[in-house]
């Protein structure tokens, strides 16, 4: 009989720290459809089916219904994580300016990438750069060395959707850990059942 409530209790602890451990990162994927395509402020585009789309991951570790940027694990648009950005150099920069998600206040997020051809205190370098803001759009800059710079702007209107949905719960791996080791709980139980001593 004490085997067995040893057993039960051994079994609702692995239970409890598996479901502890399932505090993963989750992700979402996000969609803007719709922008006002300007080329250096001259003209005006309509273009609805326009879409960019990207996806973030992260955990609400302090349970406030809001992925704050200390909680984000990644930020991925057009191939670049913004927030496992490599480091920056004189020729790269990669950042994020701000970040939160919550159901109530949705996405809100600025994140920038610029790319130099050349240090910038040599001469006849060339810089370009992209510019994500969740309030107003998409801004593509080419700037630099005694270079007028040409600025392309994908900006939301009025017939501009946004979405944001769930993916997944990214498991971590102290969930499979505890997972093996509940298994392994429960095949010496019914090894112990088969082969009595």
């Amino acid at each position: 009989m004490m085997k067995k409530l040893v057993c039960g209790a051994l079994l609702a602890a692995c239970s409890t720290f598996t479901q502890v451990a399932c505090a993963a990162p989750t992700e979402w994927e996000f969609t803007w459809t719709g922008f006002r395509f300007s080329y250096n402020g001259y003209y005006s585009v309509d273009h609805p089916e326009y879409q960019v789309k990207g996806t973030f991951a992260g955990t609400d570790a302090n349970h406030d219904g809001t992925l704050s940027m200390n909680e984000l694990s990644s930020l991925k648009i057009d191939f670049v994580d913004y927030a496992a950005c490599r480091p920056n150099t004189s020729t790269y920069t990669c950042r994020i300016d701000n970040f939160s998600y919550s159901q109530a206040g949705g996405l809100v997020f600025r994140a920038l990438e610029v790319v130099y051809s050349a240090p910038t205190d040599t001469s006849w370098w060339v810089a370009d750069a992209i510019d994500y803001d969740s309030e107003y759009g998409i801004t593509k800059t080419r700037f630099g060395y005694q270079m007028q710079p040409e600025d392309m702007g994908y900006y939301f209107d009025s017939y501009t959707t946004k979405t944001v949905k769930q993916i997944s719960a990214v498991p971590e791996p102290e969930t499979y850990a505890m997972l093996l080791a509940g298994m392994m709980l429960l095949g010496g139980i019914a090894r112990r059942r088969k082969y009595p001593q």
